[in-house]
Formats: structure tokens, sequence, C-alpha cells
């Protein structure tokens, strides 16, 4: 809607920066010294070095400079009042108010200066004063503009600080994520076949360590490589076997290409589990997981049969689509069907 660029050096412009001080004095200085030659040419009079010396472009120069200066000041002073730095029409009386105190002081000077007291009676004069207070009045406004603007810029940063926090902090959450269910059924499968199988107890431990280790591994990154991940799935979804056995039904189908490329953590862990979670997965209903990846997506696809009980808020597919927002500012693709529902992540 803005262009930041043009906001910002406008900004800028009206801060004590030493380069833009001077860029100010020298626009200021110039406007002032164009009106002078402008409003005599408009008022038919005798050019200004027949009439006035240099003093008098010196004089209106710093005159116009101070009550620009002395307005920002003022302004600056207002903004830092928490109380006052919203209220428009203060700012805008004061800012008159103050220009008009110093225009006053100026034309004094003048008077003084040059020996006339009749200095308000030129035409010349008269044009130089409504011309100037035209310019005061476009100055107000973008003094006013500009500080509401500062304002807004500053007000939509910490917004989007306070998103990006939410995001990190709902992203460690997703990361940090491990049904507790899960590792109660598995210390019961593993109780069980300590005592029944002691051989496959071994493996059950080794892939209920991997798991464990690759949490706590990955719990500071914010992607992984993708055979890394795939890994971990591996040793994640042959603990599901043993408890679901034949119910489970999962193939993996990756090209070398894919391999190369990286997802965030626990991203397959979420869809594989969402899979696990919703839908029936027994020897008479199967549940089919295909994980498919080629070297710009991966897509991880389930057939559908529904648990009657199951209650789903989808916070975390929408954890994970603001996770990619967040780190590669990318979309995630849901396909929910009749038949089956399918996820595809953009590989980083």
């Amino acid at each position: 809607m803005f262009d930041e660029k043009r906001l910002q050096f406008l900004i800028d412009l009206s801060s004590y920066k030493p380069l833009y001080v001077f860029i100010r004095l020298s626009i200021i200085t110039a406007v002032s010294i164009l009106l002078i030659h402008v409003s005599q040419f408009l008022a038919d009079e005798p050019p200004f070095h027949d009439k006035l010396p240099p003093l008098a472009f010196i004089i209106a120069a710093v005159a116009f400079n101070s009550i620009m200066e002395l307005n920002l000041l003022l302004m600056r002073i207002i903004n830092k009042t928490e109380r006052f730095r919203w209220n428009i029409y203060l700012q805008a009386i004061s800012v008159i108010a103050l220009s008009l105190v110093l225009i006053f002081i100026w034309f004094q000077i003048a008077q003084s200066v040059f020996v006339d007291e009749n200095i308000l009676d030129h035409t010349t004069t008269q044009i130089v004063l409504i011309t100037g207070l035209l310019i005061l009045v476009i100055h107000l406004l973008i003094i006013i503009i500009t500080n509401l603007v500062k304002e807004w810029m500053n007000n939509r940063k910490q917004i989007d600080e306070l998103k990006q926090a939410k995001l990190i902090s709902d992203y460690n959450s997703l990361k940090d994520r491990l049904n507790p269910h899960f590792m109660f059924n598995n210390l019961s499968v593993l109780k069980s076949m300590i005592r029944f199988s002691p051989q496959e107890a071994e493996t059950f431990t080794q892939n209920f360590t991997n798991v464990y280790r690759y949490v706590l591994k990955s719990h500071d990154e914010k992607t992984v490589g993708l055979q890394e991940e795939l890994r971990f799935i591996e040793s994640y979804i042959a603990l599901h076997k043993e408890r679901i056995g034949e119910g489970l039904q999962v193939v993996i189908n990756v090209d070398d290409a894919a391999l190369q490329r990286a997802i965030p953590p626990m991203s397959l862990q979420l869809l594989v589990e969402n899979a696990i979670k919703h839908n029936i997965a027994n020897k008479q209903h199967p549940l089919k997981i295909e994980i498919v990846a080629d070297r710009q997506n991966l897509s991880v696809k389930n057939n559908r049969n529904h648990k009657a009980s199951t209650y789903s808020t989808n916070m975390g597919l929408k954890t994970l689509q603001s996770q990619y927002k967040l780190i590669a500012d990318e979309q995630i693709l849901i396909e929910s069907q009749p038949e089956f529902f399918k996820v595809t992540l953009p590989l980083l």
C-alpha cells in the first residue's frame, strides 16, 4: 500500500542526522530565496538586487529555517509525551501558534535592520507572508502525516514481531510434540516384548531410542535434511507397526535428488501421526500411507477410514502452514477427498 523507502526518507528528513539536517536546511534556504524572487516578480516591483541588500536574503533564509526547525523540535517534544502524541488538534494549534510568534519576531527584526516601519505595506512582503503561511500549512501537514506514518510503521513492525514470535512459539511447540499416549503405548508394548520376545524387544528399544534422540537433536533446528527425517520416520513407523501390525502399511518412494533437500523437523511425524490418529488401522481395514518425494515436493497420502470418535481442531496442519510461511514463505497443499487425504510439502 505504501512505498516504505520513500516513507522512510520522509521520516529521516525530519530527523537530526547530519545528512538530513543539511538536506532540510538546503531545501528551505532555496525555497525562501526563490519565494522572494517570485513574490517580487508577481508584485511587479523593481528587482530585489536594486532595492534590497544581500542581507535581506540571509534574514529570509534564517527566518524560514528557524520556523521550520523550531516546529520540528516542538513536534518532537509533543510526540515524546504519551498523553498528547495522538492529539492532532493540539499539534496543529501548537505549530501554528509558534509559527505566528516567530513570524512576528522576524518581521520586527526586518523592520529594525532596514529601518522600515511600513514593511508590511509592500506588495512583495504581503505575497511572501501569504505564500509563507501556505508553505507553513503544508509543512504542518507533512510533519503530522510523517509522525502518524512513523507511528504506523512502528506499530506494524511490533505486530509483525509479535506474529513472528507466536509463529516461532508454535513452531517450537510443533517440534516438541510427541503424543504422550505414543510414549505410554510403546512402553506397554516394550514391557510385553521384554517378557515374551527379548530379541525383538532389543530392536524395539533401539527404534524407541532413535525416535527420542532425533526429537532432542532437532529441537533447535529450523530445517533438517530429508534423508535424516526419513530415517527418523522409519523408526517411528516401526514402533507403530509393533502395536498395529498388518493394520499399518507404509510405502516410501523418494527420488535420490530429493534426499539432498530439507524440510522442517517433525513434519513427517505430524502427518503420519494424523493419519494414524484419525483413521481405523487394523487387519480388516488397513491404513495405507504413501510417502513420495521428487526434487521439488514431498507428499504424504493415506486412505480414509475415519474413526467415529476422533475430534480434530486441525491445529497441527495450521501450525505446519505457519511454520512454512515463517521459514521459507511457502505454502503447503492439502487435498481432502472422500477416498484419501493428502498433504504436499515443498522441499527446501
